[in-house]
């Protein structure tokens, strides 16, 4: 049953913690913006965005994640069978991904 599959996540995500190279990295909210901060000086999710111990702001999601998100058919076929169960967004989709992306990045609710 599809609500089994989808039962560990909530109905909204308004934040996700970032993983590169799977270590705890950051935080990823978005509450009228989108908001990543930097848990430690470790490990940085890309050389765009290098440590600092101040918030990276930014309107929509940040470049650096938007890669990670599906494009196209897909998104529209995930969103279509998920939007009974979720408010399905940029976190929700990114929260789904878990560390299952290319890359070296992971999400976790």
């Amino acid at each position: 049953m599809m609500t089994d599959i989808f039962a560990g996540l909530p109905e909204k995500i308004s934040k996700i913690n970032v993983e590169a190279g799977g270590q705890q990295t950051g935080i990823l909210r978005q509450t009228g913006h989108f908001s990543f901060m930097y848990s430690d000086d470790t490990r940085p999710v890309s050389l765009t965005m290098p440590y600092k111990d101040e918030p990276y702001n930014h309107g929509a999601l940040h470049p650096v994640f938007t890669q990670s998100l599906p494009e196209g058919y897909l998104r529209r076929y995930i969103h279509e069978k998920l939007i009974r169960y979720a408010h399905v967004d940029d976190l929700y989709l990114l929260a789904l991904m878990g560390d299952k992306g290319i890359g070296h990045l992971g999400y976790k609710k």
